[in-house]
């Protein structure tokens, strides 16, 4: 969860970067936890995870044949018509390859996860204090893209939600 306390409110920022592809909440709202708040998208994780699934699978078609050609040359080794050498080279080439798989396996449910973060949802019912985010605002992970303070009821949202719309106007037009 990308939230942190302050001000009394919580911070809610965001979980990856990209471009804000739609952001609902609006300052004075009430929502509930677990509302979508914004939909970010995020082009170059959606490019690293399809790069790293069609390496993927290059790799696990190569290490299917190399495992075929290990097993051949064992029975040829057993039967005194090569080298032992050759296995254990072919040995060191499945290891990296076995190995080049562990990695995009990684790198595979690491940019899931973070692709996971592109929807930003409310971590309490309450209101929305501030935020201005527009579909098509450029956004940075880390980022506060709203606060929220801890007012269970919609009546409430108006009274907390109208002292920072009014420091928000007057830093807007002094």
């Amino acid at each position: 969860s990308h939230t942190a306390a302050r001000d009394a409110g919580t911070a809610v920022m965001a979980g990856v970067t990209g471009v804000a592809a739609s952001a609902p909440a609006r300052v004075g709202a009430h929502v509930e936890r677990g509302q979508l708040l914004a939909r970010i998208d995020a082009p170059e994780l959606v490019r690293v995870l399809r790069v790293a699934d069609i390496e993927h699978s290059r790799l696990s078609l190569v290490l299917s044949r190399q495992l075929r050609e290990r097993a051949q040359l064992r029975r040829f080794v057993e039967q005194g018509l090569g080298s032992r050498a050759w296995v254990e080279s072919l040995d060191t080439e499945v290891a990296h390859t076995e190995a080049q798989i562990a990695t995009l396996e990684r790198i595979r449910r690491e940019t899931a996860e973070r692709l996971a973060a592109r929807e930003l949802r409310a971590p309490l019912a309450g209101c929305v204090l501030t935020g201005g985010l527009e579909a098509g605002d450029s956004v940075r992970q880390g980022e506060v893209l709203y606060t929220l303070g801890a007012d269970g009821s919609r009546a409430g949202c108006v009274g907390l939600a109208a002292p920072r719309l009014a420091q928000r106007d007057r830093a807007a037009f002094p």
